[in-house]
């Protein structure tokens, strides 16, 4: 399978997770935003969308602050 494909796949997936607790009756225990990150033999592990708690001022090598990356 190809990686975007992947990624996707797994994207969806939690969103729809997500999406099913919502209506179960109980505490919320799935929920907020998707951190994605995938793990190859080439480019070792790499965020594809994250959530960013700082600036980016506080980190310039790192790149797609509030983006996906």
């Amino acid at each position: 399978m190809p990686i975007q494909d992947a990624i996707e796949l797994a994207d969806f997936l939690v969103d729809v997770t997500k999406r099913y607790f919502r209506f179960k009756p109980g505490a919320d225990t799935v929920g907020g935003d998707t951190d994605i990150a995938v793990v190859t033999r080439y480019e070792r592990f790499k965020w594809i969308k994250r959530k960013h708690f700082y600036p980016a001022e506080l980190n310039p090598r790192e790149t797609g602050h509030g983006d996906n990356e």
